[in-house]
């Protein structure tokens, strides 16, 4: 019963133009301590959305705020420095190492969209600033989301999908 009550008021704030619940805003502070700290600076886009949106992407299962998507790297040090391993899809499902780590160094937990499913923000390398689909749970490898022009989107097109286009109106 919990859970449809829940539902119901998720539903009523999409309804209101405020889909799920998203926490408050992160402070330029805020946001500056976490890349010092991390050697990085986020993607403009990125940062605009934590700033003056809300302080998390919004996620089917959960979205992820910048230091809970760190606490499953923690042990990694560098894990956002590392350049992100793809430019293209990969999926390489029979190699010993295919759930490694290491196949997404160098980017952002952003969503946990539910069974094995991940939405990820490249921070660092030549895909920085654009989405990936991480399925390897699945079987599904690690992907690009795609525009309609077939190149990868970007955060700002992702969270567009939202109704959100006016946060990045100057």
């Amino acid at each position: 019963m919990l859970g449809m009550l829940n539902w119901l008021k998720n539903l009523r704030q999409v309804l209101k133009g405020r889909p799920w619940h998203l926490p408050p805003t992160l402070t330029e502070r805020q946001v500056a301590q976490f890349e010092r700290a991390q050697g990085i600076r986020l993607p403009e886009d990125f940062r605009h959305y934590l700033l003056n949106v809300a302080g998390a992407p919004p996620g089917y299962a959960r979205g992820y705020g910048l230091h809970e998507c760190l606490e499953e790297h923690a042990k990694y040090g560098n894990f956002l420095q590392s350049p992100f391993p793809h430019g293209q899809g990969w999926n390489e499902w029979e190699s010993e190492d295919y759930g490694d780590d290491k196949h997404v160094a160098g980017s952002l937990l952003l969503t946990h969209e539910g069974c094995t499913h991940y939405l990820r923000l490249v921070v660092t390398g030549p895909m920085r600033g654009t989405v990936w689909e991480d399925s390897r749970g699945a079987d599904g490898g690690i992907v690009p989301l795609t525009n309609a022009s077939g190149e990868p989107k970007t955060f700002k097109e992702w969270i567009s999908q939202f109704g959100w286009t006016r946060c990045f109106d100057s």
